[in-house]
């Protein structure tokens, strides 16, 4: 395995806790336990443990379009060109690169850079943080109102999903909900992890339970 090299990209900051940045920190820190060669893009980065690729706007043009949501555009979602610009800036990143990777980790649905890596002979495995779109468009057929406006499956999420090679899931209830649209992918679960606090004791679990 040490001849791999890997490629990890996620639409999040490194380093800060209850995002999956932080989960793909973790995944950076055992590649190099491991003596495992990798590249790591992210949208910010708060651990100066790793270097890491990041665009010149970092973090701040999503808090400014979530902003602008909030404040004077409620019914606008933002996140189509929040993912647009990222996509861009990942696939200059890579067509500019002369490195090829054997496996690529991504944490965001960007179909353009996906469909470029896979050109590349690299295997793709996309990330699934959350439930599927169609699960919010089936409670709102349900009647079970969400608070927050609901439009179509948006496209490059579909586009992301076809063209990956492998799904990973954090639970089974995410996982179902992509199944239930009729995708038929290679997946698996990898449970969202939690730091052990220092004091403890897995007997006090046991005997709680």
């Amino acid at each position: 395995n040490n001849g791999m090299n890997i490629f990890l990209c996620v639409n999040s900051d490194v380093g800060r806790g209850n995002t999956i940045g932080f989960r793909f920190g973790k995944i950076a820190e055992e590649l190099e336990r491991q003596g495992i060669a990798y590249d790591i893009l992210a949208r910010a980065n708060y651990d100066s443990r790793f270097e890491v690729i990041t665009p010149w706007y970092q973090n701040v043009l999503a808090r400014v379009l979530k902003i602008l949501r909030i404040g004077l555009l409620p019914w606008w979602s933002f996140r189509s060109l929040d993912m647009w610009c990222f996509d861009r800036f990942v696939l200059r990143y890579l067509e500019r690169s002369s490195v090829r990777y054997d496996v690529a980790h991504i944490g965001e649905y960007i179909p353009r850079t996906i469909n470029y890596l896979k050109k590349q002979n690299t295997k793709v495995i996309l990330e699934i943080p959350i439930a599927h779109h169609d699960y919010a468009l089936r409670l709102k057929q349900q009647g079970i109102k969400s608070g927050v406006r609901i439009g179509a499956t948006p496209r490059f999420l579909t586009q992301a999903l076809d063209a990956a090679d492998v799904l990973m899931a954090p639970s089974f209830f995410v996982l179902d909900s992509l199944l239930h649209t009729g995708i038929q992918k290679k997946h698996f679960i990898i449970p969202f992890g939690a730091e052990k606090p220092e004091d403890w004791n897995e007997s006090d679990v046991d005997r709680r339970a």
